[in-house]
């Protein structure tokens, strides 16, 4: 049977596997700043371009969700999505769609001297290990940030009937008759407890 003790440790878990996996996301995402060659690509991003910005706005999100601002999932959410969608274009459509020997030529050209886990292919493009295990977080991040997300927007739709209950159960004698409340009422003032937790 699934108690509300239960489903609160999933909530924590769930938000402590969140902080871990995105700090180690912005580790490993960092690692294009400093020479890790044969891990990343030979040289290093400037840190003022896109990838620096990059870098900027998943130091927000992580900030955001580490100050427990609830939009900030939303937030997240559209980074991940965005990043993801960028990853995929430059890394993985090319294992749908067939790419000309060219395009296959080049992108092996410019990871020529990084790591894989998978040997490199003549007819399709197959990353290397950075982005593989970069791939792995960005995706693995993108499903918490939009379950975090839709509970945010659940609390949102419901906050009002929460305020209500929560002034209820404020006032004492309305604790002392709790158990007089509907079985839909005692559901709405737990669920908005667990919210807030």
């Amino acid at each position: 049977m699934i108690t509300i003790n239960f489903i609160i440790e999933i909530i924590i878990h769930i938000k402590k596997l969140y902080t871990i996996l995105f700090g180690l996301t912005i580790i490993w995402y960092s690692l294009i700043f400093i020479n890790t060659s044969p891990l990343t690509v030979k040289g290093t991003e400037n840190l003022f371009s896109i990838y620096g910005i990059l870098g900027l706005l998943l130091i927000i999100g992580l900030s955001g969700h580490l100050l427990n601002g609830g939009f900030i999932y939303l937030y997240n959410l559209i980074i991940f999505s965005l990043w993801g969608f960028l990853q995929w274009n430059a890394h993985w459509a090319y294992l749908i769609k067939s790419p000309s020997k060219a395009r296959v030529a080049k992108y092996y050209n410019h990871f020529h001297n990084t790591l894989r886990i998978f040997p490199k292919s003549k007819t399709i493009m197959i990353p290397d290990m950075y982005h593989l295990i970069l791939h792995l977080l960005i995706f693995v991040l993108w499903v918490i940030s939009l379950y975090l997300s839709i509970n945010y927007i659940r609390r949102l739709a419901s906050g009002i009937k929460q305020v209500s209950i929560y002034r209820q159960c404020a006032d004492l004698s309305t604790l002392n008759k709790f158990h007089h409340y509907s079985i839909q009422t005692k559901i709405i003032f737990i669920s908005a407890l667990i919210s807030y937790i």
